[in-house]
Protein backbone atom coordinates (compact mmCIF):
# COMPACT_ATOMS: atom_id res chain seq x y z
CA UNK A 1 0.00 0.00 0.00
CA UNK A 2 1.06 3.23 -0.78
CA UNK A 3 -0.21 6.35 1.38
CA UNK A 4 -0.35 9.37 -0.74
CA UNK A 5 -1.93 12.72 -0.08
CA UNK A 6 -5.14 13.93 -1.59
CA UNK A 7 -4.84 17.21 -3.10
CA UNK A 8 -4.81 18.40 -6.33
CA UNK A 9 -1.33 19.99 -5.39
CA UNK A 10 0.52 16.46 -4.34
CA UNK A 11 -1.30 14.32 -7.57
CA UNK A 12 0.83 13.72 -10.12
CA UNK A 13 -0.74 15.52 -13.01
CA UNK A 14 -3.22 17.35 -10.60
CA UNK A 15 -5.54 14.50 -10.58
CA UNK A 16 -6.14 11.62 -9.45
CA UNK A 17 -6.56 9.23 -12.17
CA UNK A 18 -3.30 10.75 -13.39
CA UNK A 19 -1.09 10.15 -10.27
CA UNK A 20 -3.13 6.94 -9.65
CA UNK A 21 -1.84 5.23 -13.63
CA UNK A 22 1.52 6.47 -13.36
CA UNK A 23 1.96 4.78 -9.24
CA UNK A 24 0.61 1.61 -10.56
CA UNK A 25 2.10 1.70 -13.47
CA UNK A 26 -0.60 1.93 -15.63
CA UNK A 27 -1.06 3.51 -18.90
CA UNK A 28 -3.59 6.53 -18.81
CA UNK A 29 -4.02 6.33 -23.05
CA UNK A 30 -7.03 5.01 -23.77
CA UNK A 31 -8.93 5.68 -20.97
CA UNK A 32 -12.04 7.77 -20.69
CA UNK A 33 -11.75 10.39 -18.37
CA UNK A 34 -14.60 11.52 -16.11
CA UNK A 35 -15.41 14.77 -16.17
CA UNK A 36 -15.29 16.63 -12.70
CA UNK A 37 -18.16 15.90 -10.17
CA UNK A 38 -19.31 17.22 -7.09
CA UNK A 39 -17.05 20.32 -6.66
CA UNK A 40 -16.97 22.25 -3.61
CA UNK A 41 -20.52 24.27 -3.17
CA UNK A 42 -21.47 27.86 -2.05
CA UNK A 43 -23.62 27.71 1.18
CA UNK A 44 -27.21 27.83 -0.74
CA UNK A 45 -26.18 24.56 -3.16
CA UNK A 46 -25.02 22.83 0.24
CA UNK A 47 -28.97 23.79 2.19
CA UNK A 48 -30.39 22.80 -0.89
CA UNK A 49 -29.12 19.54 -1.78
CA UNK A 50 -28.99 18.93 2.22
CA UNK A 51 -32.84 19.59 1.94
CA UNK A 52 -33.26 17.62 -1.50
CA UNK A 53 -31.85 14.34 -0.01
CA UNK A 54 -34.35 14.33 3.26
CA UNK A 55 -36.88 15.35 0.16
CA UNK A 56 -36.05 13.73 -2.62
CA UNK A 57 -34.52 9.80 -2.38
CA UNK A 58 -31.36 9.01 -4.21
CA UNK A 59 -32.70 5.96 -4.92
CA UNK A 60 -36.68 4.85 -6.17
CA UNK A 61 -37.38 1.06 -6.27
CA UNK A 62 -33.83 0.42 -6.16
CA UNK A 63 -33.01 2.54 -9.32
CA UNK A 64 -31.09 5.65 -8.73
CA UNK A 65 -33.41 8.63 -8.99
CA UNK A 66 -32.30 9.91 -12.36
CA UNK A 67 -34.57 13.02 -11.89
CA UNK A 68 -32.98 13.78 -8.44
CA UNK A 69 -29.17 13.50 -10.00
CA UNK A 70 -30.33 16.01 -13.15
CA UNK A 71 -31.05 18.61 -10.25
CA UNK A 72 -28.69 17.91 -8.10
CA UNK A 73 -25.80 18.00 -11.12
CA UNK A 74 -27.58 21.32 -11.92
CA UNK A 75 -27.52 22.66 -8.91
CA UNK A 76 -24.00 21.67 -8.66
CA UNK A 77 -23.29 23.62 -11.84
CA UNK A 78 -24.80 27.07 -10.36
CA UNK A 79 -23.88 26.97 -7.25
CA UNK A 80 -20.01 26.33 -7.05
CA UNK A 81 -18.38 27.99 -4.22
CA UNK A 82 -16.95 27.46 -0.70
CA UNK A 83 -19.11 27.19 2.19
CA UNK A 84 -17.62 27.19 5.49
CA UNK A 85 -19.58 27.14 8.32
CA UNK A 86 -16.77 26.85 10.91
CA UNK A 87 -14.91 30.22 12.73
CA UNK A 88 -10.71 30.26 11.88
CA UNK A 89 -10.66 29.57 15.54
CA UNK A 90 -12.69 26.55 15.60
CA UNK A 91 -10.73 25.06 12.59
CA UNK A 92 -7.28 26.32 13.67
CA UNK A 93 -8.55 24.51 17.11
CA UNK A 94 -9.53 21.00 15.01
CA UNK A 95 -6.06 21.07 13.07
CA UNK A 96 -4.03 21.27 16.53
CA UNK A 97 -6.48 18.28 17.90
CA UNK A 98 -4.33 16.43 15.08
CA UNK A 99 -1.08 17.96 14.73
CA UNK A 100 0.63 15.66 16.77
CA UNK A 101 -0.52 12.62 15.19
CA UNK A 102 -0.45 14.19 11.91
CA UNK A 103 2.88 14.81 12.30
CA UNK A 104 3.62 11.46 13.52
CA UNK A 105 2.73 10.28 9.95
CA UNK A 106 4.63 12.61 8.32
CA UNK A 107 7.76 11.31 10.24
CA UNK A 108 6.86 7.63 9.34
CA UNK A 109 5.71 7.75 6.19
CA UNK A 110 6.34 11.19 3.98
CA UNK A 111 9.85 11.06 5.45
CA UNK A 112 11.20 12.96 2.90
CA UNK A 113 9.08 16.33 3.77
CA UNK A 114 10.12 18.98 5.61
CA UNK A 115 6.93 20.81 6.07
CA UNK A 116 3.56 19.79 7.73
CA UNK A 117 1.13 17.24 5.72
CA UNK A 118 -1.40 19.83 5.37
CA UNK A 119 -2.06 23.44 4.68
CA UNK A 120 -2.08 25.55 8.21
CA UNK A 121 -2.87 28.99 6.79
CA UNK A 122 -6.70 29.39 7.87
CA UNK A 123 -7.04 32.91 6.84
CA UNK A 124 -9.12 32.43 4.30
CA UNK A 125 -11.78 30.92 7.05
CA UNK A 126 -14.24 33.77 8.29
CA UNK A 127 -13.75 35.52 11.66
CA UNK A 128 -17.04 34.13 12.31
CA UNK A 129 -18.84 31.61 10.82
CA UNK A 130 -21.99 31.59 8.12
CA UNK A 131 -24.98 31.35 9.79
CA UNK A 132 -26.50 27.54 9.68
CA UNK A 133 -29.82 28.75 8.85
CA UNK A 134 -30.85 28.45 5.10
CA UNK A 135 -31.23 31.91 3.27
CA UNK A 136 -35.19 30.71 1.75
CA UNK A 137 -34.47 34.35 -0.59
CA UNK A 138 -31.37 33.04 -2.37
CA UNK A 139 -33.00 29.49 -2.86
CA UNK A 140 -35.70 30.86 -4.35
CA UNK A 141 -33.60 32.52 -6.79
CA UNK A 142 -31.62 29.28 -7.05
CA UNK A 143 -35.19 27.75 -8.30
CA UNK A 144 -35.57 30.36 -10.31
CA UNK A 145 -32.16 29.89 -12.37
CA UNK A 146 -32.92 25.87 -12.24
CA UNK A 147 -36.34 26.73 -14.15
CA UNK A 148 -35.29 28.93 -16.78
CA UNK A 149 -32.35 26.73 -17.80
CA UNK A 150 -35.05 23.87 -17.83
CA UNK A 151 -36.85 25.91 -20.54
Amino acid sequence: MRVRLFEAGELIGGNLLNDFCTISGLKIEGKQIPKIENEALDKTGADFLLALNHQYPIYNEGQRNKERDTLARLVSKLCVGRYCPVSRDEAISFCKRYKESNERLRERVFVERSQALFDEDFSDYPEKPEPLEPDYERVVDLVMRIWQMKQ
